[in-house]
């Protein structure tokens, strides 16, 4: 997997910043700990002042509808 923004690139497990930004070994890792663990949703990095101040992660879980076949849907007639 590889990631690109302005201040750096991502390359499977290794981010590489500019000499400006520098980002958290354990921050990296948490990172990449919640994409890898999530199936479906959203994963939101909020930075402030050139650093991440927080992640909030989202998931989805989503289940088929089952018919109940003894339900008779009748369409009501005004």
């Amino acid at each position: 997997m590889v990631m690109k923004s302005n201040g750096g690139t991502f390359i499977r497990g290794e981010f590489k910043m500019s000499s400006k930004n520098k980002i958290d070994k354990e921050v990296i890792d948490k990172i990449i700990h919640l994409l890898e663990n999530m199936e479906y949703g959203t994963l939101q990095i909020t930075v402030h002042d050139s650093q991440i101040t927080q992640i909030e992660k989202g998931e989805k879980y989503r289940f088929a509808l089952k018919k109940n076949e003894n339900v008779k849907y009748t369409k009501k007639e005004r």
